[in-house]
């Protein structure tokens, strides 16, 4: 399948640039939940989550679903941006492939979103990445790259599955302990916009059952105690319930930094989406507040006119309340665009792929 992965990569970093109202959102679609919120001390939030569902190319194949949350890096140059053109960029390499060898996909598609985030910021921005792809097949596959976590919550409680990407975390993979914490020990080693190749290891999980529950937070979230994560996760009756209390928590002890948190089930919610027709694919994204969906049919021949968006500068007041604008649609369908988006892009005439870009706006707590 010819999939114009450009156009997908623009529609998703446009969606993912609006801003998270300030009292932090939550979308939910069955057993899955995705929430953020500021928090008290921040001025903006530079958290960028997605949920994503979509059927590869292969006939063969089954449906992929893709959790990836992204953390600007607060230091550096434009982090909220960093991190939208990381999802974008991560996502629209995987739409259209097989779902064979995904460890070795979603390597390749953190590698392209970090050469891309570097391209544009030269080492000035950045952002984590940790990214959990779920087949009803399985096994699950894990991406972490920073210092967002992964956790699995099942009936043994809630362990960790990534390894943050700073020296203490290095050290307590090696199981090594120096008996002193240092604030450079919680740099980052690793992350989403670094010069060459980012480290490619990934993490398997073999013995996740249906019932059990992935999280992936930032770490606006786990710096809370574990203990409270852990209770949370274990008496509340829904994934919503969950994300609620994990944000709220967040905030009452401080609210220093952005909480993003994704909680899905591990295989059950997967059935919802066996019926998308062979040749063409589906990829509905949720993120906090609201979802989108992309729906692009290979070859479609149209006779009107495109629409066609203007780029628009994220730096203009008057651009930024027409994206705003925008945004609050509930439904644009767009047969051709022209986005701020990583790269502009070009088409010829004739033979095009239709993008169908369906909004809904979401819960505010």
């Amino acid at each position: 399948m010819n999939i114009d992965r450009m156009a997908v990569q623009n529609s998703i970093f446009y969606w993912m640039q609006r801003t998270v109202k300030e009292k932090g959102c939550i979308a939910t679609t069955g057993q899955v939940a995705i929430g953020s919120t500021r928090g008290i001390v921040r001025q903006d939030n530079q958290d960028r989550a997605a949920v994503v569902t979509f059927y590869p190319s292969d006939k063969l194949s089954e449906t992929v679903n893709v959790a990836v949350l992204c953390d600007g890096i607060g230091g550096l140059q434009d982090g909220a941006n960093a991190a939208a053109l990381a999802i974008s960029a991560f996502v629209s390499q995987l739409v259209g492939l097989s779902d064979d060898n995904l460890k070795g996909q979603l390597s390749f598609a953190a590698n392209k979103a970090n050469g891309e985030v570097f391209a544009k910021y030269k080492g000035r921005g950045g952002c984590t990445l940790s990214a959990v792809s779920i087949t009803k097949a399985g096994p699950v596959e894990i991406v972490n790259y920073g210092d967002s976590r992964v956790y699995l919550q099942n009936g043994n409680g809630l362990v960790q599955l990534s390894t943050d990407d700073t020296l203490d975390g290095q050290l307590a993979k090696m199981d090594r302990h120096v008996g002193v914490s240092l604030p450079e020990f919680k740099h980052l080693v690793q992350f989403i916009g670094m010069e060459g190749e980012i480290d490619t290891s990934s993490i398997d999980i073999n013995k996740i059952k249906d019932g059990d529950q992935i999280l992936i937070v930032s770490d606006g979230v786990y710096g809370v105690e574990f203990q409270f994560m852990e209770k949370i996760l274990l008496n509340s009756n829904s994934a919503e319930s969950s994300i609620k209390k994990l944000l709220l928590l967040s905030e009452w002890v401080g609210g220093v930094d952005n909480a993003t948190a994704i909680i899905l089930p591990a295989f059950s919610f997967i059935d919802e989406y066996e019926s998308i027709p062979h040749g063409m694919f589906e990829i509905t994204t949720w993120s906090s507040g609201c979802f989108f969906s992309i729906v692009e049919m290979n070859k479609q021949h149209f006779v009107s006119t495109p629409n066609v968006y203007v780029a628009a500068d994220l730096h203009n007041p008057a651009d930024k309340m027409k994206m705003s604008q925008k945004a609050k649609r509930k439904r644009i369908t767009k047969n051709k665009q022209k986005l701020s988006g990583p790269e502009e892009q070009t088409k010829s005439k004739g033979e095009v792929s239709q993008l169908k870009i369906e909004f809904n706006d979401g819960e505010v707590d």
